[in-house]
């Protein structure tokens, strides 16, 4: 989608999220840079925080699904991605995110994933990408 596809409200939902991960540290990841220059990607917000403890973080929006993909990744690369149905749970995600974010380790990840079905509790996982979504139970 490109920015000038959005309503009103999406525009303003994506806009709080990448205000709220940029003062919390999160940078815009090359797709996020494509979006803002108006070209269409598939995700509306592409954020990541770097490796603290050797696990970084990565979130994408995806508007037309009302979902977030969170990936938790070892070096950038390897780890898991959950897809967030947040429609009625963003702000508490996104705090419960920024809450962990400089915690999470790879032998404690998991306590991330438990705050988020928390907060979310239709988050799913897949074993790939195009596999099938599996609900996440903490």
């Amino acid at each position: 989608m490109r920015r000038s596809e959005m309503s009103d409200s999406q525009q303003r939902l994506r806009d709080s999220i990448v205000q709220k991960l940029g003062a919390a540290g999160w940078s815009p990841a090359n797709q996020q840079r494509m979006f803002d220059d108006g070209l269409w990607t598939a995700h509306e917000v592409n954020m990541e925080r770097p490796a603290a403890g050797g696990v970084g973080l990565q979130l994408r929006l995806d508007v037309e699904r009302q979902r977030i993909h969170l990936s938790i990744l070892r070096n950038m690369f390897q780890g898991i991605t959950l897809y967030i149905d947040y429609r009625a749970c963003l702000e508490p995600l996104l705090d419960a995110i920024v809450h962990h974010q400089d915690m999470v380790t790879e032998p404690n990840f998991r306590e991330l994933v438990r705050a988020v079905v928390k907060v979310c509790p239709e988050t799913y996982s897949a074993d790939d990408e195009d596999g099938p979504l599996k609900k996440v139970v903490p």
